[in-house]
């Protein structure tokens, strides 16, 4: 019965698998021969220098992976060093250095600096693969190796402290890049998603995948107590929305990995060199060896005369947002959040226009931008609660559709003055505590407001009438692939879906009734569709709707 391809086993006189004896198959190839390789079962292992041979399969298209991925000299290339044997020696193999677990280099004596460096040179590598568009499909803690710092000289190409990716058995060559690539059905591997789903976007798996091999680590090594920051980071990676039925089965991580230049935005951490600093951020903080300051602020943005006139002392917002927003120290209220706005987008103008119009309907985060004398811009706003925070099990039904209706009046009142966020999801929405007092003179507890304006646009057009858009990078993305889009009609389908996932997580999957039917009602039957008009009248009808009700506005 035994084939070309592996597993090869050894079998004696009674058909009884001998599980300690190397196959004849493989001792008898040419170049284990040539080498003068004594080979036995990977584990355990005596004689050093230590070398993996694996039998590859033919049926698979990990040779021709490896072999495109290590003739590329790239740091951002986390494949491990190895060899193919050739084809005039028979079947192929791929010798590889013996290198440590990945989770050993993370332990309880180690630094956070070093835990969250891992972690980045595990996305790296995964963006660097998905540039290709290449998938590996099966990432896990058996998948994933490291070099032990005290590795020396044994394995010249290895670098000391560096993660490398193997076993590219189920790895995939793709047709079409993140963002673009349709689902597949995804092959065997260590996790699987929730409800079964079995059709997915492979580079989202492979995002899904490390998500949940970081959680293991963390918890094997920090006694199920890992670092808040490593956690919250994990978490927004992995996302709410896993699994969620309503975004349908293959748009359950949109808010992260389809959109992979903002999921992944913390490759060039790794790889950027203190000269590479750019007017824009992220601003990054390096030590003496290049390695990414992780806790620390930007030295650029701690000497920033607002901040000092300020008196700000800073520390990072969230890990998904280093380099770009930071917050004061929470020994000192009241907290504020500083964003490093881009000046290469409309940001900046967007938020000024808005800032300076008291209308009830304006539902823009209060805030200052720094004066232009003072340097590079800035933005500093109040540090208030998640939107989702007002909403749960135990609130009435009517907070849950004033909230709502808050944020749809927000949506109307920029799309009034032609402006579209471009970007609405729950990261992007806050909310004033009802207790909140006075630590914020402009802030009124219990209202909802919009922040983050780096992908808003002012247009042309109004609703109805503006033409389709090539839609930016953002937490959610539209069925069927689509990209071109009417931004006015972008904006609402967001909410709408911001909304479906905060009343799942509130209500456990249970929603009101009636919460239920007006977001599917706003959100439509048409998703992918041009909507025009009807998006837009379906909106205003929305208000007349509620206020029928005779919902609390506002306390």
């Amino acid at each position: 019965m035994a084939s070309g391809n592996p597993p090869w086993y050894e079998f004696d006189e009674d058909g009884e698998l001998m599980v300690l004896r190397v196959p004849a198959q493989l001792k008898s190839h040419p170049e284990i021969i040539r080498r003068g390789f004594e080979l036995e079962p990977a584990y355990p292992c005596k004689i050093e220098p230590l070398y993996h041979i694996k039998i590859l399969d033919t049926d698979t298209e990990e040779a021709a992976i490896f072999q495109r991925l290590s003739q590329l000299p790239d740091p951002r290339n986390h494949t491990i060093p190895g060899e193919l044997t050739p084809p005039e020696a028979g079947h192929p193999l791929l010798i590889m250095p013996s290198l440590s677990d990945f989770h050993a280099l993370i332990g309880f004596d180690a630094p956070l600096s070093q835990a969250l460096g891992m972690y980045l040179q595990l996305m790296e590598g995964i963006e660097f693969m998905h540039s290709l568009q290449i998938a590996h499909m099966d990432i896990c803690l058996g998948n994933v190796v490291a070099a032990n710092r005290s590795i020396g000289q044994r394995y010249p190409d290895v670098v000391p402290g560096r993660v490398y990716f193997i076993d590219f058995g189920s790895s995939l060559q793709l047709p079409l890049g993140p963002g673009l690539q349709r689902a597949i059905t995804i092959p065997p591997s260590q996790f699987r998603l929730e409800y079964d789903i079995t059709y997915f976007d492979p580079y989202s798996w492979d995002v899904y995948c490390a998500a949940l091999m970081m959680e293991q680590a963390l918890e094997v090594y920090y006694s199920n107590r890992p670092p808040l920051i490593a956690r919250l980071y994990n978490n927004w990676l992995k996302g709410k929305e896993r699994g969620s039925v309503a975004i349908r089965e293959v748009f359950v991580l949109s808010a992260h990995a389809s959109a992979f230049a903002t999921k992944a935005n913390l490759h060039i951490v790794a790889v950027q060199p203190k000269s590479m600093a750019s007017e824009n951020p992220p601003w990054y903080e390096f030590d003496e060896d290049g390695e990414l300051m992780v806790l620390e602020v930007p030295a650029r943005l701690k000497s920033h005369p607002e901040v000092i006139r300020r008196g700000f002392e800073l520390e990072p917002a969230s890990p998904c947002k280093i380099g770009v927003v930071y917050r004061t120290s929470l020994l000192k209220e009241p907290l504020y959040h500083i964003k490093i706005l881009r000046t290469d987008t409309e940001e900046a103008a967007v938020f000024q226009r808005l800032s300076q119009l008291p209308d009830p309907r304006n539902h823009t985060i209060p805030g200052e931008l720094t004066p232009p004398e003072a340097g590079h811009p800035l933005l500093i706003t109040p540090s208030l609660s998640d939107f989702d925070t007002l909403i749960g099990s135990d609130a009435p039904l009517t907070r849950t559709l004033d909230m709502f209706l808050q944020l749809m009046e927000g949506i109307e009142f920029m799309h009034s003055l032609q402006i579209v966020h471009m970007d609405i999801c729950p990261g992007n929405v806050v909310a004033a505590n009802r207790n909140i007092g006075q630590r914020y003179p402009n802030v009124v507890p219990g209202r909802a407001y919009l922040i983050d304006f780096g992908s808003s646009l002012q247009l042309p057009l109004g609703p109805g009438l503006q033409h389709a858009i090539t839609l930016p990078p953002s937490q959610y993305r539209l069925e069927y692939d689509i990209t071109y889009f009417d931004p006015y009609s972008w904006d609402v389908y967001c909410a709408a879906l911001m909304m479906e996932q905060i009343l799942e997580w509130s209500y456990e999957n249970k929603p009101p009734l009636i919460a239920r039917l007006y977001n599917d009602w706003l959100k439509g039957q048409e998703p992918g569709i041009l909507w025009g008009v009807r998006v837009w009248d379906r909106v205003k009808a929305a208000f007349y709707s509620l206020k029928l009700l005779q919902l609390p506005v506002r306390p």
